[in-house]
């Protein structure tokens, strides 16, 4: 019998930072919908890699320019 259990869809997102003297603040937005705090996120684009996609989300949904790492800081499901 197959495993009933869906594959898990993959999305990118951007944990903006900014280091200010010695310490580091992240940026929380809210979204529109619901107002809960969120990070930028969303689907991968085709013709971007990851990062890319990544950083185009935190431009579209906060407004966010910056430098954005080509590693991936972490994963969760």
């Amino acid at each position: 019998m197959p495993d009933p259990t869906p594959e898990p869809l993959h999305q990118i997102g951007a944990l903006p930072i900014r280091k200010d003297g010695g310490r580091i603040r992240v940026l929380l937005v809210t979204t529109r919908t619901t107002r809960r705090w969120t990070i930028p996120k969303g689907w991968p684009m085709k013709g971007l890699k990851d990062h890319e996609a990544a950083a185009q989300e935190a431009l579209e949904e906060a407004g966010i320019e910056g430098r954005i790492e080509k590693d991936a800081l972490g994963t969760y499901l």
